[in-house]
């Protein structure tokens, strides 16, 4: 999985890239309602996005199944994304000009896999 910001959004995507060993990002436990609330916000029910459960390294190096979302080939087509948008994790910038994020999770910018 690779993480990317196009040009111009506020927020990145998350596109497949098996060359890619990922990135860091937060793992939230959620209830079933408030997963069903994320889908609603993620457009599931309309083919913007769609749910792909993942097996993510945790820090002390165990594993644990989290979710995820990917946009839809719909998304992808629509919005040209592809791994040449950005090959650097731009988002990785966004966070950095975020003291209270850095404050919060001070590894969330080191260099390992999610």
């Amino acid at each position: 999985m690779r993480r990317i910001l196009p040009i111009n959004y506020a927020y990145p995507f998350v596109i497949k890239d098996p060359n890619f060993p990922g990135f860091r990002a937060l793992i939230y436990d959620i209830s079933k309602k408030e997963l069903e609330n994320f889908d609603y916000y993620e457009g599931i029910d309309v083919g913007l996005y769609i749910r792909e459960k993942i097996l993510a390294s945790l820090p002390n190096g165990n594993k644990k199944i989290a979710f995820i979302y990917l946009p839809s080939e719909k998304t992808i087509n629509q919005l040209k994304l592809n791994i040449k948008i950005d090959e650097n994790d731009n988002w990785r910038d966004v966070i950095k000009n975020n003291p209270e994020i850095i404050r919060k999770f001070p590894d969330i910018l080191k260099n390992q896999s999610f």
